[in-house]
C-alpha cells in the first residue's frame, strides 16, 4: 500500500486460507483486530461492483467492520485497506491485489471490490488472501467537531434526565440531532446556528455539558455560560467536556431571555 500523508493509528494484516473455491456462495472470515475493533472479510459469488453498477462479476470481497450493532453513536474508522490474493502452491506466482481509503461507519460497514483475473491464483480450488488494514487519523476529525444537542423533548420522550443512556438503541437517543463544526469556531457562533436551526433566538438558549454517572448514565451538569461565549469549540472540549467520549450538549430553552434583557 502507498504511504498515507495521515497519521497511522495501528497496521494489522491477517491471512485468510480459502478451501472450495468453485463451489463458494457467500463466506467470511474470522474475525481479527485492528484499531481496537473487529473486523472481517467476506466473499460473495455474485455482487455488483462498488465502482459501477455495470460491472458484474463472479466473484466479490469485501471488508466488513464486524459489529455495527455494537457500535458507539456516531461510531466511524477512516482506514486504508489492501487485499492481496495469492496461489497457495507458490509464493512468486502472479498474485492480484486491490487497495482503497474509505470511512466505515455503523450503517455503512462493508466496502469491497469485484475480483478479476483470478483464477491463475486458485490451485485445487484453494486461494490465499491477506488483508492490510491500516487505522489512520482521520484528516476530518482534525478540523470538526460532532455535537449531538440534547433537547428537552429528547429527555420527555425517553428515560428522563437521571436515566438518559445514549449507548442503549432501545432509547434510540443515538438519533438526536447532530451538528459538524470548525474546532475553531466559537461557542457563541455555534449557539446563533443551533438557536437558528430550531427556531429560538441565541438568547433563549443555554448550553450544558453533560458528565458520566456511576451507573453509566448521564445527565447536564455544567452551563456553558457567557464567560465560555468567545472560547473555540476545541477549546470547549478541552477545558469543559474533556470526560466525555464524544460531544454532547443539552440546550436549555426559557420563553424569554435567558439573561433578562
Amino acid at each position: 500500500m502507498p504511504n498515507p500523508d495521515l497519521e497511522i493509528k495501528d497496521f494489522q494484516y491477517y491471512t485468510w486460507r480459502i478451501t472450495g473455491w468453485d463451489g463458494l456462495e457467500k463466506r467470511v472470515s474470522r474475525e481479527f483486530e485492528a484499531g481496537g475493533w473487529k473486523w472481517r472479510i467476506s466473499l460473495d459469488r455474485i455482487r455488483i461492483s462498488f465502482f459501477s453498477i455495470k460491472n458484474i462479476t463472479p466473484d466479490s470481497i469485501c471488508l466488513e467492520f464486524a459489529d455495527p450493532e455494537g457500535a458507539p453513536a456516531g461510531w466511524n474508522s477512516y482506514v486504508q485497506f489492501a487485499f492481496l490474493l495469492w496461489n497457495p502452491k507458490d509464493i512468486t506466482a502472479a498474485s492480484a491485489s486491490y487497495q482503497a481509503y474509505h470511512r466505515f461507519i455503523a450503517k455503512q460497514p462493508n466496502r469491497g471490490f469485484g475480483l478479476n483475473s483470478t483464477r491463475s491464483l486458485i490451485v485445487n480450488k484453494t486461494c490465499n488472501i491477506t488483508a492490510f488494514v491500516r487505522i489512520l487519523e482521520d484528516p476530518t476529525d482534525a478540523l470538526y467537531s460532532f455535537i449531538k444537542i440534547v433537547t428537552p423533548d429528547t429527555f420527555a420522550r425517553y428515560q428522563g434526565f437521571d436515566l438518559a443512556n445514549f449507548d442503549d438503541q432501545q432509547y434510540l437517543l443515538f438519533k438526536v440531532p447532530q451538528f459538524k463544526v470548525l474546532k475553531s469556531e466559537t461557542c457563541g457562533t455555534f449557539k446563533s446556528k443551533v438557536a437558528l436551526e430550531f427556531g429560538y433566538s441565541a438568547e433563549q438558549i443555554r448550553f450544558w455539558v453533560f458528565v458520566n454517572r456511576q451507573n453509566n448514565t448521564v445527565r447536564p451538569d455544567t452551563p456553558i455560560t457567557d464567560n465560555f461565549i468567545d472560547l473555540t469549540i476545541g477549546e470547549i472540549y478541552t477545558k469543559i467536556a474533556a470526560k466525555q467520549d464524544e460531544l454532547k450538549f443539552f440546550m436549555e430553552v426559557a420563553v424569554r431571555p435567558i439573561n433578562d434583557k
